[in-house]
């Protein structure tokens, strides 16, 4: 991650959700055209009925990843239902590697 001036590429973030709502944030970003990312995993529930002993949940608790031109659309996505803020340093979103989300993906 690095931290520079509002980009006009398009790049990752990392977007912090209010509590339970990554898939309501997710929905509202696509809505946008915005390209999504939201990794999940497969948890295994020792203390449910046999009949549903795996879950999916968010590898990130109250995280996804969007790809988008911060320069054009930072302010929109800080207000879209579902997102909390946009991870930053200071005032500037910080993007994520794309090296990160391949590795992640």
């Amino acid at each position: 991650m690095h931290s520079e001036p509002l980009s006009g590429d398009l790049a990752w973030y990392a977007i912090h959700t209010r509590p339970n709502q990554e898939s309501r944030a997710t929905e509202n970003l696509r809505a946008w055209m915005v390209e999504t990312f939201s990794p999940k995993i497969k948890v295994r529930r020792s203390n449910q009925p046999k009949r549903t002993p795996n879950a999916v949940s968010h590898l990130y608790p109250s995280y996804i990843f969007a790809r988008f031109n911060a320069a054009n659309l930072f302010h929109k996505i800080q207000f879209t239902r579902g997102v909390n803020r946009v991870v930053s340093f200071g005032a500037v979103p910080t993007p994520v590697d794309d090296r990160i989300i391949d590795i992640i993906k």
